[in-house]
């Protein structure tokens, strides 16, 4: 079961970042919204750049779409506030922003589950 967890999060890390926009509806990205009725799962992770490591969010939809928000984007506290109001029972920055960051932890899941064959036995 963890290892299939942690097989999840990897594939997390090693996609690259695609072009990712915030709108009243949800995300956008590759030309597709994943609107806030179909986002499934919201982990923060830390995720590899050229310079170091950064905190972000990998927000998978339910038909396995995934984005990611950076801290550094220009859009990085919109989303998290966007986030924190429509998708009910997401955890606020302040319960694991630190955790991740300092390394603590490896990943918080920050809203829904976590995908069915990553917790499978």
């Amino acid at each position: 079961m963890l290892a299939r967890l942690g097989n999840w999060i990897a594939r997390l890390r090693k996609v690259g970042r695609r072009d990712v926009d915030l709108t009243e509806a949800g995300f956008v990205t590759a030309g597709k919204l994943i609107g806030w009725g179909e986002v499934a799962t919201i982990v923060a992770l830390k995720h590899d750049i050229y310079l170091g490591k950064v905190v972000c969010l990998a927000v998978a939809s339910k038909d396995g779409t995934t984005c990611y928000v950076a801290e550094g984007d220009p859009f990085w506290r919109a989303s998290l506030d966007a986030i924190t109001k429509h998708l009910p029972g997401a955890l606020p920055l302040e319960e694991w922003f630190l955790d991740v960051a300092s390394g603590k932890r490896d990943f918080v899941r920050i809203y829904g589950r976590l995908p069915a064959a990553s917790v499978a036995p």
